[in-house]
């Protein structure tokens, strides 16, 4: 008999204080050779929940939410579905993100089993705070706050591709660079900023226009395809045919769908790969260069120094 999982949250709790607090809490379920590892850190409003995790057999999770609040989910790897009576069901894949809203009451997430060890990071927010954030938002932020108010349960109505720039962020938040006080306001700049690229991205895929839904589909697979080939960019023409859309209705729609170019958001992605590798990684920029796909290193760092302003050799020193 499988055995159910009970997570319950409570971000606006009257214990959680303005201190930062950390836990780390493991759970093994042996009838599901599964285990759960949840590194946890919460301060007032706020509760940061990074998750590894590995199953041999699908596990049911019941998530209680205590309170009205919202969550950022991120899937790294792995793959899981939610259900519940307002909303239905919604699947979350590897390398997905989304925001959901929950008002006191219970969600069914069904985790499927991995090959590897799974992961995700949820951000939960209470309300006062993301509704800070969603009042003097986008058309989208507006709309989802309305939803708010009317049902127990509201999430996206599609998950999306999480973007270099979000990678960037959730991995700095895993970094112990800072302790108390300046680990706290760290983690809050970093959240506003994942705010900030999660409600852009769905408040363009959902910005209407003349395409039609297969055509927004495509486009946004688009967007997909140049974040999985940065190291050999696709032509327009290659682009073209593997979504299937004509170079012309691609390249006006991508830019009314994103405000940006094809060659644009294909330039910032490497920038963004380059700058991750260079801080991150220690590489040479010898190395970043031919990773990247640039004929030599002379060529990447004058796309570099046009990008950001300086060298790359300045950058990583």
């Amino acid at each position: 008999m499988t055995k159910q999982l009970t997570i319950k949250r409570d971000v606006s709790s009257p214990k959680k204080t303005n201190a930062l607090t950390e836990l780390v809490r493991e759970i093994a379920i042996p009838q599901n050779q599964a285990t759960f590892v949840f590194n946890e850190k919460s301060f007032e409003s706020v509760e940061v929940i990074s998750c590894d995790y590995s199953l041999v057999k699908s596990q049911d999770l019941l998530i209680d939410v205590r309170d009205d609040a919202l969550k950022m989910h991120f899937r790294l790897s792995g793959e899981s579905n939610c259900y519940c009576d307002e909303q239905g069901a919604f699947g979350l894949k590897s390398g997905q993100h989304s925001l959901m809203f929950h008002n006191n009451c219970e969600t069914k997430v069904v985790m499927d089993p991995t090959q590897n060890k799974g992961k995700f990071i949820e951000i939960m927010l209470s309300r006062n705070l993301f509704e800070r954030f969603f009042e003097q938002g986008n058309d989208f932020q507006k709309r989802f706050l309305e939803q708010t108010n009317l049902k127990k349960h509201v999430w996206t109505d599609r998950s999306l591709q999480i973007t270099p720039e979000m990678l960037w962020l959730l991995s700095d938040m895993q970094k112990d660079t800072y302790t108390g006080n300046l680990k706290k306001l760290y983690l809050e700049a970093k959240i506003t900023e994942l705010m900030l690229l999660q409600v852009d991205a769905f408040d363009t895929i959902n910005t209407p226009n003349k395409l039609s839904t297969q055509d927004l589909d495509k486009i946004q697979y688009t967007k997909t395809l140049i974040e999985q080939n940065i190291k050999s960019p696709l032509t327009i023409q290659q682009l073209s045919r593997e979504v299937g859309l004509n170079m012309k209705k691609l390249t006006t729609g991508f830019k009314a769908v994103f405000q940006t170019t094809i060659f644009e958001y294909t330039n910032k992605q490497r920038m963004v790969e380059a700058k991750r590798l260079l801080l991150d990684q220690k590489w040479y920029v010898g190395e970043v260069s031919d990773y990247l796909g640039y004929k030599n290193p002379q060529h990447f760092t004058v796309a570099f120094k046009k990008y950001y302003g300086s060298l790359p050799s300045q950058f990583k020193d």
